[in-house]
């Protein structure tokens, strides 16, 4: 059956090593030895294209590879890897290295091909020049969950990166160079300890998550991130949003949770797509009618307030499914 195989799974076995003839099937795409006892492993000369090979959750300290194994992802998560493998893989895509045990200052070259690399759940201090450099084909890339305070200067968004999660570290600022980029469209920024948002350049930003930093202000800059629909900005200091966000016309979430607003600010009435709209732990005190406008919610939350009077204009607002007014002031 060797010559027809085309997806060999070995998961949650006691396997320690790996034959070379595994590697020779000719129709083999797919290669799976998750949760297995694997310390190391060579991957040979391969001539035909396995696309996925799957090593994750095995006690792995070493891999190698001749200059022609073709895999295109490769999953390493929760291994024992204490750098990323220094591996010439041409075709690989896709990296999965999260939860190993990478730490310190993390200076490695990309391989050329790959667009997606995951090295979050780490204990990565600082990159390199030479790190971020080398991002230039990526799409998608990973660094949440690890100890980074601060990211080169020179760290600037390639044309082709559209994603980024930064989330759970302890950075204070971003680079003027990154906040540049016009191609970027998820940027995930929550739990650091940023302060102020530098002003930023996102054109084709559609999901942006600020929450659970020192944010008291927003930069004016929203007027040319048209395509914004989700905005979480939870856990901040913000007292109000500012006016150039009357120009995100498609945005369907807002997440204002924990902050500071007395009021909610008049550029909301204007998100006439939005479905969820959560203000919930600020010291609002008055729902505006002009919030009737809004006519697409589904989601209105304004528990943890200090709002008196129940809004009447909700009996219009028929595509409601979530109300909740819990812990205001309300006596009627």
């Amino acid at each position: 059956i060797a010559s027809t195989l085309r997806t060999f799974t070995l998961d949650g076995n006691l396997l320690t090593s790996i034959p070379n003839w595994v590697f020779q099937m000719p129709e083999l795409n797919e290669l799976s030895l998750y949760g297995n006892e694997i310390k190391s492993i060579e991957f040979p000369r391969n001539s035909h294209l396995i696309k996925i090979i799957n090593l994750s959750f095995n006690p792995l300290t070493k891999i190698t590879s001749d200059t022609n194994f073709n895999v295109q992802l490769l999953n390493l998560t929760q291994t024992q890897l204490t750098s990323i493998p220094d591996l010439f893989l041409p075709q690989l895509k896709t990296l999965y290295l999260s939860k190993c045990c990478i730490e310190g200052h993390l200076d490695y070259t990309i391989c050329p091909d790959l667009s997606s690399l995951d090295i979050s759940s780490n204990k990565i201090q600082s990159l390199s020049d030479n790190f971020v450099n080398s991002c230039k084909f990526l799409t998608n890339l990973n660094l949440s969950n690890n100890l980074l305070e601060s990211l080169p200067e020179c760290f600037s968004c390639p044309p082709s990166l559209t994603k980024v999660s930064f989330s759970n570290n302890k950075l204070t600022t971003l680079p003027t160079a990154f906040m540049n980029s016009l191609s970027l469209e998820n940027l995930n920024i929550s739990y650091n300890r940023i302060e102020k948002l530098p002003p930023f350049k996102f054109r084709q930003l559609r999901y942006l998550n600020i929450s659970n930093n020192q944010i008291s202000e927003l930069p004016d800059c929203f007027d040319i991130s048209f395509f914004l629909t989700s905005l979480n900005a939870s856990f901040n200091k913000l007292t109000d949003l500012p006016h150039s966000m009357i120009s995100c016309r498609q945005i369907l979430e807002l997440n204002c949770t924990s902050n500071l607003f007395n009021h909610i600010p008049s550029v909301v009435f204007s998100f006439v797509t939005l479905k969820s709209l959560i203000f919930s732990g600020n010291t609002i005190t008055t729902v505006p009618d002009s919030l009737s406008a809004l006519l697409n919610l589904t989601t209105f939350d304004l528990s943890n307030n200090n709002v008196t009077k129940f809004p009447e204009f909700i009996q219009k607002m028929l595509e409601l499914r979530f109300i909740s007014f819990s812990h205001n002031r309300i006596s009627s």
